[in-house]
């Protein structure tokens, strides 16, 4: 499945921070944050993968708070983990 960052939000009800320009990047599926692709979104749900982001090349990545100093699109959501759609 392939959805823009901004589909993605609007299918997950996330708020979406970030550049307005990046949010027409496609997503192409889901990865750990050590080895998530530029077209893959990750999930932050510790302060353990907040620390992992600096080196995550992942193109956008799905977070109950904004993450500071993360330059990437950050989908905020109350719940993280469930959010994927199947």
């Amino acid at each position: 499945m392939k959805l823009t960052i901004e589909q993605l939000a609007g299918r997950l009800d996330a708020e979406l921070v970030g550049q307005a320009a990046e949010a027409a990047r496609e997503i192409t599926g889901v990865g750990p944050i050590n080895t998530a692709g530029q077209s893959e979104i990750t999930f932050v749900t510790s302060d353990k993968h907040k620390a992992m982001l600096g080196q995550s090349q992942a193109g956008a990545v799905i977070a109950a708070v904004k993450i500071a100093d993360f330059g990437r699109p950050q989908l905020k959501i109350c719940l993280p983990m469930p959010a994927w759609p199947a």
